[in-house]
């Protein structure tokens, strides 16, 4: 039966963990939106700060927040997986980490307004942008594209990221029926967002627009952010995953993508490795295995030519 895009009841997500800084921003950015069919799901993945106690005054404040907290700590993805198989019921949903936090009132309005239009198209997803906070500054990552939005196939999407489109997955709105079917947040890798909704595109089509709906708020402390040799290599399956399913579609240009995202991904093994200042034959061989060796070697040549330039431009 297709699903009444109309006023569709949207899940917004907020896993969070020991965030109680940052919790009440982020709740209060959802409770201005304009677009009121939502509820909030506040997944807490047992915090031992006080997050509880702000989240149980706004679940007073308004019924449509709905607060869980683990007996146990899950982890990220863990929590995220239970969040929306367990806890959400909205016809689409989009994730906001408790230290996140939207920009936008206007946006759930304007993406169910959009998703209307494209109603015959079937978009499984509709992506905005966000903005990234960090003590160097502030920078918004926008996608190349000349008009409010455009849709494009999901394969067209995936193809092209990077290149002329981005990722946020505090800006993606999509169909939850579609996300379960295709097993979101399996894999317990730093990506596991990334991999879902790529794995979900590739089956449909997309939207994507350059309003910015949030900020990704860098705390020294995400999960994302924080470089690690062995998470970075395990992290490398979601390209593989995705690869096999553009692969299974018998799209010529998967093996070109497949080293063009590793080459992409290699600049965070290279600061893992830097930050270790050393490297065991176990994971030279992960390496090899992953086929990304090489890839590195062109990343440390092409910063070594950075440095080379620079210092004659000093001279």
């Amino acid at each position: 039966m297709e699903m009444n895009v109309k006023n569709p009841l949207i899940s917004i997500i907020i896993p969070t963990y020991n965030q109680a800084v940052y919790i009440e921003r982020t709740i209060q950015s959802v409770l201005m939106q304009d677009y009121n069919n939502f509820e909030i799901i506040i997944a807490d993945d047992c915090s031992n700060d006080n997050t509880s106690q702000i989240c149980y005054f706004y679940k007073k404040v308004d019924d449509r927040i709905k607060y869980f907290r683990n007996d146990q700590n899950l982890g990220r993805v863990k929590n995220y997986h239970k969040a929306l198989y367990d806890y959400s019921n909205g016809d689409y949903v989009i994730y906001l980490d408790g230290d996140d936090y939207f920009v936008s009132s206007e946006f759930i309005s304007l993406f169910v307004e959009i998703l209307n239009k494209e109603k015959r198209n079937h978009p499984s997803i509709i992506m905005g942008c966000q903005r990234i906070d960090s003590p160097k500054g502030s920078r918004i990552v926008k996608h190349k594209i000349s008009s409010e939005y455009v849709l494009l196939s999901g394969m067209s999407y995936v193809l092209g990221y990077k290149k002329y489109y981005q990722f946020s997955h505090l800006a993606t709105l999509y169909d939850r029926k579609k996300a379960i079917e295709k097993d979101f947040y399996s894999l317990n890798i730093i990506s596991s967002d990334i991999d879902s909704i790529f794995r979900l595109a590739i089956e449909g089509n997309v939207i994507v627009t350059n309003v910015v709906v949030g900020v990704w708020n860098y705390t020294g402390v995400n999960e994302s952010a924080e470089f690690n040799y062995q998470k970075s290599i395990d992290n490398l399956i979601w390209i593989s995953r995705v690869k096999n399913q553009l692969k299974s579609k018998r799209h010529k240009q998967y093996a070109l993508w497949e080293i063009r995202m590793k080459y992409f991904l290699a600049t965070s093994i290279i600061k893992s490795i830097v930050k270790k200042k050393k490297i065991t034959l176990k994971e030279i061989y992960g390496l090899f295995k992953e086929r990304i060796f090489f890839i590195l070697i062109l990343k440390l040549l092409e910063a070594l030519l950075k440095k080379l330039k620079s210092r004659e431009k000093k001279a």
